[in-house]
């Protein structure tokens, strides 16, 4: 039997050497630690929110931004961007223009550069101003030899012509831009002793026109080229007709001054809605002036009752107006009344009011 073969002796294995446990703070180190290069996880939520804020601002400049741009161009508060929002913030009193003596009437034009303010003492003339209420120069009427005095303005919004009614001798003047007379405005067909009084310009390019002649008190509307187109009234229905204004919807607004109310109107001259005498909210004593802004806010100047009473075009498209507040109060300081009698806007948010008593033009904004 061959002998078995031995197998070399197994060389002992080394004992292992643990190593040393390191120290808890390095066990920590080494598990806290990242590849190189790699974004903490917690810095992805920051980044996020860093850009968010960025847009956010960016966002926010370029809105200012867009607002001083478009106040550039239109002269109005930011706030006429929220139209609803803005037809409910009343305006306040901002300065008033002195230099004419108990102006009845006023008128501007869209840009608010030109004030014309007819007064009905002093020398009877209507006076022009720059927006801050330097006197640049006056409308003189024909050199005649009649008496005039003038009562109410108005600017043609195509021509920018001013039209000023002088009620001593029934006609109505009309002025260029410069302030310069170029013609008698005469009706196609001669009215007899006519007498007109408040004047407005309908989106169409007609002309209202409150007449006081006799035999009865009424408003008129004229073409382009002095061609009557309707009258409204009859006998006995209304009492000295003052003021007119029409909307950009082509509602006509009257005030019937003897008889102490607000008339609203269609263009064909159909009956929408009245506001009536009276003592309660929004109720007329004896109202004159009227004017409607192209945000659809009304003004109607309450001669008696020492205030402007504000209203709501077409709520809801419903035709009577709805009352908002009054401007003012009775007295002689800033953003009071004696008899105020006219009222004209521009397209800027500024409320022009003639002060008669007071001898001034007050001036209100948004």
């Amino acid at each position: 039997m061959d002998e078995p073969t031995l197998l070399p002796e197994p060389i002992p294995a080394a004992p292992v050497v643990e190593p040393p446990a390191p120290p808890d703070h390095a066990v920590e180190a080494a598990t806290d630690a990242k590849p190189q290069g790699e974004p903490e996880p917690e810095e992805e939520p920051h980044r996020r929110r860093r850009k968010l804020v960025l847009l956010l601002l960016l966002i926010l400049i370029a809105l200012v931004g867009l607002f001083g741009l478009w106040y550039a161009i239109y002269r109005k508060p930011a706030s006429e961007f929220l139209p609803t929002l803005t037809q409910q913030i009343p305006p306040h009193y901002l300065y008033s223009i002195y230099g004419a003596t108990q102006p009845v009437g006023v008128a501007v034009t869209p840009d608010g550069s030109r004030v014309y303010v007819s007064e009905s003492g002093g020398t009877s003339l209507v006076k022009v101003f720059d927006a801050k209420g330097a006197q640049l120069g006056v409308l003189k009427p024909p050199n005649d030899n009649k008496m005039h005095q003038p009562v109410y303005a108005s600017i043609d919004p195509q021509t920018l012509e001013v039209y000023v009614t002088d009620r001593p001798t029934g006609s109505i003047y009309i002025y260029d831009a410069s302030g310069k007379f170029v013609r008698s405005y005469t009706p196609a067909d001669p009215i007899k002793n006519w007498q007109p009084i408040g004047m407005a310009f309908a989106p169409d390019g007609s002309l209202w026109v409150t007449d006081v002649s006799d035999p009865f008190h009424r408003v008129e509307q004229f073409d382009r080229q002095g061609a009557l187109l309707r009258t409204i009234g009859t006998a006995g229905q209304l009492n000295f007709p003052n003021g007119v204004a029409v909307s950009a919807a082509g509602d006509l607004y009257v005030t019937d001054s003897n008889n102490g109310r607000l008339l609203v109107m269609d263009g064909q001259g159909r009956p929408l809605a009245s506001i009536g005498r009276g003592t309660g909210e929004g109720m007329l004593g004896l109202p004159r002036g009227v004017a409607v802004d192209d945000a659809g806010r009304l003004y109607v100047v309450d001669t008696t009752g020492q205030t402007v009473h504000r209203y709501l075009t077409r709520p809801d498209g419903k035709p009577e107006p709805k009352f908002l507040d009054d401007l003012g109060s009775p007295g002689a300081g800033d953003g009071q009344f004696q008899y105020p009698n006219d009222v004209a806007v521009d397209t800027r948010g500024h409320v022009f009011i003639a002060d008669r008593e007071n001898n001034r033009v007050q001036v209100w904004g948004y």
